[in-house]
């Protein structure tokens, strides 16, 4: 008998072009992130609401302007850029 790996092909595809920093704050030791209205520290994981429904993310990484998160299996980059 031979074990074969399967990839996880993720089924839930939402588009994540909704998700938007609103906000930061923290610490340099502790910074924090508001992505539509949730905040995130380093490691958190929760929901967010889009127009498209929930999205589930993980925060992996804040370094100034930038988060790294894991969404829909794969990860993405957001920056937080202010509006004139």
């Amino acid at each position: 008998m031979r074990l074969f790996a399967s990839m996880v092909i993720p089924t839930d595809t939402k588009d994540l072009s909704s998700l938007v920093i609103r906000g930061k704050s923290g610490t340099l030791d502790h910074p924090l992130v508001i992505i539509n209205d949730v905040t995130f520290a380093v490691g958190d994981e929760r929901d967010v609401i889009t127009p498209e429904g929930r999205i589930h993310i993980r925060c992996l990484q804040i370094i100034g302007d930038l988060a790294v998160i894991e969404a829909n299996g794969q990860r993405h980059q957001l920056r937080f850029e202010v509006k004139p």
